[in-house]
């Protein structure tokens, strides 16, 4: 129940957004900062009918007088950051903070609250403004102890931790890894090779099916206007603020339908082809299962490449974004990549088709962490924020990993009962699994010990890891790399790996996918030292 207490005051409103911009998340982020001075200041002088997308884009982003928000998401971008930077910030420097700010998704007023109040509650003299919190679909706190008590862990972390930290030790003698599952072995270290460079923006071709206007992404990508087509007809889709599997929701809201063709024209170099699928129509709720609506073929440069496909069968249901990817892609000798969708039964149906340079007969390597940026690592890897996950959800830990140089990789969590599908093209790959324990274990949050946190992990039905247990691997906060080797995809052109909780939730902090036939070797043979050392 929360705790009443005197109504919050414009002074301490002030005051509480001054210790956010005092703070080194703040000070790093100019931007940021300018963009929670703005809507606090809004709020303060009831111009809150100014906190528009179109407003913020233009005084706080600085976008022309032309800026639309529908086709530039930067607005949303920047909210979206400006929430876990929030979330992040009250979990560490403003733990002690009395008065905490939020703004709630889809909306633009920040809502202010008493440190300890379970609804946020705002006033302003005799001004009251009332918010439900924010849905925890992506919640950037650290998971809590176990099943029954973990709803309760909201502002009450702080106090929670000095409670559950005990006086415990065990000995951290080295342990040996686990062995690798009958056929897969693990990846054995190689020599450093050349990190493929990133392909600049003017190299990769995005086209956003359906559409008639360019329009940037979340993460800053430019996608153009369906264009290079012949046939078929564009199809809206109703907007979704979630859709699993992706990052981007706003990709699938427009497709080609029918039949249709793309005729795209390419400097002539190898490409990684990327289809993007999404089945908004069929369901079992409109009919039994949704399969066998909608059943096409896809051939690019005259050969098969999907045959007889069937997106929710692929995907595994409605609303559930689907990647198709092939390498070895390259343009005719008319400069251009055709691809033909012909219909079997149904309307096909089309999202969105990017090519990304690639090396031949390699596939780009694969590098995600369960957070909303880019990361570059000390060998120069860059990895992707997170992306084809389905179910779980983000928590975020600042203590340190005292064995590997690049602590964002061990930052940010997803936990709980949750699957990778990983879309790549035919061929053989190397996986690698990086995890921690910076939860439980003595002198963190959720105390316990051995036993506390057990979780299996399967790749395409196999299984990689049974009950795992990190403590048992290291101690806790140390970084574990697991590898497995010869793993190939599903008939979907998945690796589907699923964390399947034992006891408590199953936890993973980055994941990594290699394709065999190149020489990529993996970040984690420069980035972190076995569990039992430090770098």
């Amino acid at each position: 129940m929360a705790v009443a207490q005197h109504p919050i005051g414009e002074d301490e409103i002030r005051s509480a957004m001054e210790s956010v911009l005092a703070s080194d998340a703040f000070n790093r982020s100019p931007q940021l900062s300018r963009l929670l001075k703005y809507l606090c200041n809004s709020f303060l002088d009831r111009a809150t009918d100014r906190l528009t997308e179109h407003v913020i884009g233009a005084e706080v982003l600085g976008r022309n007088s032309e800026f639309d928000p529908a086709q530039d998401s930067a607005v949303r971008v920047e909210m979206h950051r400006l929430r876990r930077r929030l979330r992040d910030y009250y979990q560490s420097e403003g733990a002690a903070d009395r008065v905490r700010i939020q703004v709630p998704a889809g909306r633009y007023t920040p809502v202010f609250s008493w440190a300890h109040d379970e609804e946020p509650e705002v006033f302003i003299t005799e001004q009251v403004i009332e918010a439900r919190p924010e849905p925890p679909r992506i919640v950037a706190s650290a998971p809590a102890a176990p099943a029954a008590l973990r709803w309760r862990m909201t502002w009450r972390w702080a106090a929670c931790l000095a409670l559950v930290v005990a006086a415990l030790a065990y000995s951290l003698a080295r342990r040996a890894p686990i062995p690798a599952p009958a056929g897969i072995a693990h990846a054995e270290s190689a020599a450093l090779t050349p990190v493929l460079p990133a392909a600049s923006s003017s190299d990769v071709h995005r086209i956003s099916c359906g559409r008639t206007r360019p329009w940037t992404d979340r993460l800053g990508q430019m996608w153009s206007a369906d264009a290079d087509f012949q046939g078929g007809q564009r199809y809206e889709i109703q907007p979704r603020s979630y859709i699993a599997g992706t990052l981007e929701p706003h990709l699938f809201e427009s497709a080609r339908t029918g039949t249709f063709s793309y005729r795209i024209p390419l400097p002539r170099r190898t490409y990684e082809l990327r289809l993007y699928f999404i089945e908004p129509v069929f369901s079992p709720e409109a009919d039994p299962g949704g399969e066998a609506n909608r059943i096409f073929n896809i051939d690019v440069n005259g050969e098969r490449v999907l045959d007889h496909f069937d997106i929710i069968s692929d995907a595994g249901g409605p609303w559930i974004a689907d990647v198709r990817v092939f390498k070895d892609i390259v343009p005719g000798s008319d400069g251009a990549v055709h691809l033909d969708v012909s219909s079997i039964f149904g309307t096909p149906l089309l999202n969105a088709i990017e090519f990304v340079p690639a090396r031949p007969h390699i596939l780009n390597p694969i590098r995600i962490l369960p957070q909303d940026s880019f990361y570059t690592d000390s060998a120069g890897n860059l990895w992707t924020p997170d992306n084809y996950s389905i179910s779980g959800r983000f928590a975020t830990h600042v203590g340190k990993v005292p064995n590997t140089r690049d602590q964002d990789i061990f930052s940010h969590e997803r936990y709980g009962h949750f699957r990778y599908a990983i879309p790549v093209a035919r061929g053989s790959y190397s996986l690698y699994l990086y995890m921690s324990e910076k939860y439980f274990g003595p002198g963190n949050a959720g105390g316990g010990g051995l036993g506390t946190r057990i979780f299996d992990v399967y790749c395409n039905g196999a299984t990689l890891l049974r009950n795992l247990d990190l403590l048992k691997q290291a101690a806790p906060n140390y970084g574990i790399v697991r590898a497995f080797r010869h793993l190939t995809p599903n008939a979907q052109g998945k690796l589907d790996i699923s964390f399947v909780p034992v006891h408590d939730y199953a936890s993973l902090y980055g994941i990594e996918v290699l394709d065999e036939d190149g020489p990529d070797v993996s970040s984690s043979a420069r980035t972190v030292a076995p569990a039992d050392g430090g770098l």
